[in-house]
């Protein structure tokens, strides 16, 4: 019986690691494919080299799995916990008196090394990856653009900024016979230069002017000042892209970085949590069938999800940074009904979404959605590719 048992181990893990594995592949492969669309569609644009892109790609490998892999590991426990109960595969450590304890130990140090290896890229590899491939995407998208820009033609900064130049300087980053504009509220301002100087640091864009005039026009009044040098910075402002993003879920707006770093925390409370949904929704009757409640994990997960998006996204700099450390209201709430379920199995018995018409037309029309939003990214995507092809 014992060697039974080992053979039954093996197996229940080898067939966890492998869908683990090809699930993962998956959605990097998915992530990878929406991230690229906007890459790809700004170096068809000229306006990102081509090799910088695929170096942005590569830096945010590490971040994208921290947010698959416990997606990807609950996705693989509830198939073959459910396969497990449905084919009565449980009968074999059952009947040699063990438990459903017994089970999560089996597991349970496959799970320690995926979450060893979570811990790994969230805590350590993913806080310097994606720090890398912004600071890349900013800084070379923008040199690459002014390393392209031709002389007396006007060009966009930003939504309110443009300016022009007379010509090139010795550096690549200096122009003569500046002219630069920006039109506010307020009025417009116009600055004159001999020269121009550009640096980018922390997502902004410094213009250093030497030997020039300011012009101030306001509604009521204008003014004209002289300088030998004057520095001013821009906001690097990302243009909008008509591309399918996940950049909600996968990026903060927080520019102090507090939200986001939490954010990367949460997806170890988001393992755990899901490793405990995994057994609460996978044990089902012999022979019955468990795609109903594949749904309903479906539907707790986007849930669970959305509440972890807003909650972040809440975050101001004068909220209490305690209430959000690894975002634990939220977990904390779900592990709750985790317990909840896993230990009144009787709520799921008894919850049959299929049979009611109104909940079972909401599932296919959601499911329909998201089937055209695929077909759409993948035939937007090879028209930025075609274009691209085409440009080289």
């Amino acid at each position: 019986m014992l060697y039974t048992q080992n053979i039954f181990n093996d197996y229940l893990n080898r067939n966890i690691f492998r869908v683990f594995l090809l699930t993962s592949t998956g959605m990097l492969f998915f992530l990878l494919f929406s991230r690229s669309i906007q890459l790809f569609e700004k170096a068809a644009a000229d306006l990102l080299d081509p090799l910088v892109a695929l170096k942005i790609l590569v830096l945010r490998i590490p971040d994208f799995l921290t947010f698959i892999i416990p997606i990807s590991f609950f996705v693989s426990l509830l198939v073959n916990l459910g396969s497990l109960y449905r084919n009565n595969g449980y009968l074999i450590f059952f009947s040699a008196g063990k438990s459903n304890t017994y089970l999560f130990r089996t597991i349970l140090g496959q799970g320690a090394l995926i979450l060893f290896c979570l811990l790994s890229l969230g805590l350590l590899v993913a806080p310097i990856s994606k720090p890398l491939a912004e600071s890349l995407y900013v800084n070379q998208g923008i040199e690459h653009r002014l390393e392209l820009l031709s002389s007396n033609r006007i060009h966009n900064i930003n939504q309110s900024s443009k300016f022009t130049f007379q010509s090139r300087g010795s550096q690549h980053n200096s122009f003569k016979g500046v002219t630069f504009f920006s039109i506010q509220d307020s009025g417009a301002l116009i600055i004159s230069s001999e020269e121009m100087t550009t640096a980018i640091k922390n997502k902004k864009l410094y213009l250093d002017f030497r030997k020039g005039s300011i012009l101030i026009d306001s509604f009521d009044s204008q003014s004209s000042i002289s300088f030998d040098k004057h520095t001013t910075h821009l906001n690097l402002e990302e243009e909008l892209s008509l591309a399918p993003s996940f950049r909600k879920i996968l990026d903060s707006d927080d520019q102090l970085g507090f939200s986001q770093e939490q954010w990367n925390y949460s997806f170890i409370l988001l393992f755990l949590n899901l490793f405990l949904f995994a057994f609460a929704f996978s044990q089902t009757r012999p022979r019955e069938s468990n795609n109903q409640k594949f749904v309903l994990a479906g539907l707790l997960f986007l849930i669970y999800l959305t509440f972890l998006i807003a909650y972040r996204n809440s975050y101001t700099e004068s909220s209490n940074a305690l209430l959000y450390l690894a975002l634990w209201p939220i977990h904390a709430g779900f592990s709750a009904l985790g317990l909840l379920i896993l230990f009144k199995s009787s709520i799921l018995r008894n919850l049959n979404i299929f049979n009611n018409p109104i909940s079972k037309f909401i599932i296919y029309i959601s499911m329909a959605f998201l089937f055209l939003w695929l077909i759409s990214a993948v035939i937007y995507s090879l028209s930025i590719w075609y274009e691209l092809a085409s440009s080289t």
